[in-house]
């Protein structure tokens, strides 16, 4: 998320309605104050060779040019794309699937590595199955002495898991966080009593 500063390396999914995978909820629970305040609308860039520059990728693709240009271009996927992601680029950007390497023009080969190396997707609102994984936000953990989970500002109010303002990436995590804070808050509640 370009926009909030924000990067993440990983694997990544692409799915029927966007893309999920480890990375998207690492990068989803780094932004997700950020993704509130704007109303889950921003631009989502990625690069599907990381590790390589756009010069080499450029490089990369007029190599497959010079080396098979009887061949078809949508036969053919290039850096371990898998081959309906490689026709779907092929297809957004208008390059016939009857064309071959020798037909790629300079302006294919320039949209073909802007695609690989700089692709932007639209956030637009949240989950359509409202399947969200990531949480933020809820009582401040300045107002909760640690050791007892009581509030520090309404004697007697016990807070655990999910409703402290302790972001987890994952559910493993927020799963520790609930387990924890709950012995915690049992304890401290049993011994104000």
């Amino acid at each position: 998320m370009v926009e909030f500063g924000y990067s993440q390396l990983g694997p990544l999914l692409i799915t029927h309605w966007g893309v999920s995978g480890p990375s998207v909820l690492k990068l989803s629970a780094k932004g997700a104050r950020e993704l509130f305040e704007k109303k889950y609308d921003t631009i989502l860039k990625i690069n599907f060779v990381p590790g390589m520059k756009k010069d080499e990728v450029r490089k990369k693709i007029e190599k497959e040019k010079e080396l098979h240009p009887s061949k078809f271009v949508s036969k053919t996927p290039i850096l371990g794309l898998p081959r309906r992601y490689w026709e779907r680029i092929l297809e957004i950007h208008f390059i016939d699937f009857s064309k071959k390497w020798s037909g790629l023009s300079s302006r294919d080969l320039h949209v073909i590595t802007e695609e690989l190396t700089d692709a932007r997707f639209r956030i637009s609102g949240k989950g359509e199955f409202k399947d969200e994984f990531v949480t933020c936000g809820g009582v401040s953990r300045k107002e909760v002495n640690f050791k007892t989970m009581e509030s520090k500002i309404v004697p007697g109010i016990f807070f655990a898991g999910e409703v402290l303002d302790v972001d987890g990436v994952t559910g493993g995590f927020n799963f520790q966080n609930a387990w924890t804070t709950s012995y915690i808050a049992a304890r401290g509640i049993l011994n104000s009593i």
